[in-house]
């Protein structure tokens, strides 16, 4: 009698546990699969640098926020505020701009990008506590480690890839998936710094030793881009995160450890002229390749090996705080030795500077025949004269920018040089130039929300390295376009929110507590105008995208359909109306192609491709005068380009029924 009422008792008891665990389990999944989803997904899609997959993204993310806010126990912190509030204002300036822009298509499209800033961190601070940063983090360095392999394995087998031309796309660099090999860069770095943190620190035995065999191939991928700007930023970020960390002579020991493997790794790879030169054949660039993988794989293995020993003298042995003392004091002097004596080398330090300076300012670096020529030049490649126009830019509309995302077209107007590009490569300048100081100050109050959390929560483990790697993207962004890159902002912004999670109060790893009734309700209000809004907007993305295909395949008709559902859902992006001009011609409608330009036109007025588009469908005084607007706007290419533009023939019109 009593075993039997022992076992009704104890099986309730048992399921309860079980139902325990799997929501345990499932919410670990969540944790790590969103940001892992989210940036692989955005990096393989073409590095997310279409409107289309930022809108997919918010959306999700925005969902994921709305369930995490209805459901999960929130707890937000004034580090939590400051971060959001900061994005939030960026967001509300962006679309604000489009009051005043010359560009409104360009600017409504920008203001979409900024959309998925503020829907990564408010998924992510909805979902990360003080005990599930291992997990959340993890996430962040599984997809930055997945790609950076997938980017790594078309140099080290290009024959399987298709590859027919080592150098031929983007001059040897390493860059697929994404359209540019410093996003590329940018990611394995944060991938770096999140391997070296989590295996350090994490508690599990194989994350350790996971994340410590993947820094041979993080490291080389970031090397076969080629990145000067990631290289630095990675520096800056791995000393804050010595700096940083509550354990910071024990993790300085292992990562000395860990970098012997890699450091061997990169040494045989410079070393190589089928993996460093562009002019290297495809047999050459095959054979060094095989050659590299084994060795890497060998060298990867090593490495998770090492941080196996390190945990069992861990274990085993802890070091005296005079022992840890001295060996800082070390560590320290060797540093700072090291750096004498790079200056003595240079002739000083002020000679050394000079000379920086010089190299800034010289030549773009050509690198033809070995790559391994550009990381010992500091030149600016063009950025110099990209800052010059900026900050004239910036000067013109002093107090409230000329819009979001118009500097292309200031830079194609005053261009020094036959560059063409969107960005200045100084996110800081370019949103100062378009958005004015307030975007400045918004971005400011975001940082100064995560610099606080990061001083609150030191001594949470994984909090120094989730910082680091938002340090590594804000250093980085100096001299480059991280702002621009979804992937690479959802792996910072991450990271960011992972610190403001860590220094909440300690109650949150067991007991969040309740969060007040009317800041779980306005979060859910955010998330679900978010996730809306997003929805609308894609619904427009997708008619364009839809359109653009047919048209490639050959169904006017289809594309007509798709294009004329596109003026009804997104009638302000000038790219549906290019997509109803690109079907027009098609079909031989030369005066509806005409019409279409021209509307496409009045919603981004500065945009060449469609004033090239215009010239290459008029004759006679209407091609003269769209040929006089493009060279306005290009005074240094338009008259080639004009030149160029072919003259409208005669095509036989096709009618969809």
């Amino acid at each position: 009698m009593g075993t039997a009422a022992t076992a009704d008792v104890g099986a309730p008891l048992a399921g309860a546990r079980m139902r325990a665990v799997a929501g345990r389990v499932i919410a670990w999944k969540v944790r790590a699969g969103v940001p892992f989803l989210t940036i692989a997904g955005g990096a393989l899609a073409s590095g997310a640098s279409e409107p289309t997959s930022w809108g997919w993204i918010a959306f999700a993310l925005f969902a994921v926020a709305g369930v995490a806010a209805f459901a999960a126990p929130v707890q937000v912190g004034w580090p939590d505020r400051f971060l959001l509030l900061g994005l939030a204002a960026l967001l509300a300036l962006s679309a604000a701009s489009n009051a005043w822009t010359d560009d409104l298509s360009r600017t409504w499209v920008e203001t979409e990008r900024f959309g998925v800033d503020l829907a990564v961190v408010l998924a992510i601070m909805l979902l990360a506590t003080r005990a599930s940063l291992a997990v959340v983090l993890g996430g962040v360095w599984a997809a930055s480690a997945a790609i950076s392999l997938y980017a790594l394995l078309h140099r080290l087998y290009p024959v399987r890839f298709g590859i027919s031309d080592v150098g031929l796309a983007t001059g040897y660099r390493l860059a697929d998936p994404f359209p540019y090999w410093n996003m590329l860069a940018a990611l394995a770095a944060i991938g770096i710094v999140l391997g070296l943190g989590i295996g350090a620190r994490a508690t599990h035995l194989l994350a350790r030793a996971a994340s410590a065999a993947s820094l041979v191939p993080l490291s080389l991928t970031l090397y076969f881009t080629f990145s000067r700007g990631a290289v630095g930023a990675l520096a800056v970020a791995l000393l804050a995160l010595l700096v940083l960390d509550a354990r910071r002579v024990h993790l300085t020991l292992v990562a000395l450890i860990l970098a012997a493997p890699t450091t061997a790794a990169l040494v045989v790879a410079s070393r190589m002229r089928g993996m460093t030169s562009p002019t290297a054949t495809l047999n050459a660039a095959a054979h060094d390749g095989r050659l590299l993988a084994v060795i890497a794989g060998v060298l990867s293995l090593l490495t998770a090996f090492l941080v196996l020993v390190v945990v069992a003298i861990e274990r085993r042995r802890s070091a005296s705080r005079r022992a840890r003392t001295i060996l800082g004091v070390v560590l320290a002097v060797s540093v700072l030795g090291a750096l004498a004596s790079a200056g003595v080398a240079r002739g000083g330090p002020a000679a050394a500077w000079r000379s920086a300076v010089a190299s800034f300012n010289g030549a773009p670096v050509t690198a033809r025949t070995d790559l391994n020529d550009r990381m010992f030049n500091l030149s600016s490649n063009g950025r110099s004269d990209l800052w010059t126009v900026a900050r004239a830019m910036a000067r013109s509309a002093p107090v409230k920018g000329r819009g979001a995302g118009t500097f292309e077209s200031y830079w194609t107007s005053h261009r020094p040089i036959a560059l063409d590009t969107p960005w200045a490569h100084d996110a800081y300048l370019q949103l100062l130039a378009e958005l004015g100081p307030g975007a400045l100050a918004a971005l400011a109050l975001a940082i100064l929300g995560v610099l606080v959390a990061a001083v609150r929560g030191r001594r949470t483990p994984l909090v120094a390295a989730a910082f680091s790697g938002f340090l590594l993207v804000l250093v980085h962004a100096i001299v480059d376009t991280d702002l621009q890159s979804p992937p690479v902002m959802i792996a910072a912004l991450t990271c960011a929110a992972c610190v403001v999670a860590g220094a909440r109060a300690p109650r949150d790893a067991d007991d969040p507590g309740p969060a007040r009734i009317p800041t779980r309700v306005l979060l859910l209000v955010v998330a679900v105008a978010g996730a809306s809004t997003s929805a609308y907007v894609l619904r427009g993305d997708l008619a364009v995208d839809s359109a653009s295909a047919n048209v490639v395949a050959g169904r006017p008709c289809a594309a007509l359909a798709d294009a004329t559902a596109a003026t009804v859902r997104a009638p302000w992006l000038a790219a549906t109306w290019r997509e109803v001009a690109a079907v027009d011609e098609v079909l031989g409608d030369t005066d509806g192609a005409v019409a279409a330009y021209r509307q496409a036109i009045r919603r981004s007025p500065t945009d060449l491709r469609l004033r090239l588009d215009l010239v290459g469908v008029t004759r006679g005084a209407d091609r003269a005068a769209a040929s006089a607007a493009l060279i306005e706007l290009d005074p240094m290419d338009g008259i080639n380009l004009v030149a160029a533009a072919p003259i409208p023939g005669n095509v036989r019109r096709t009618v969809c029924r």
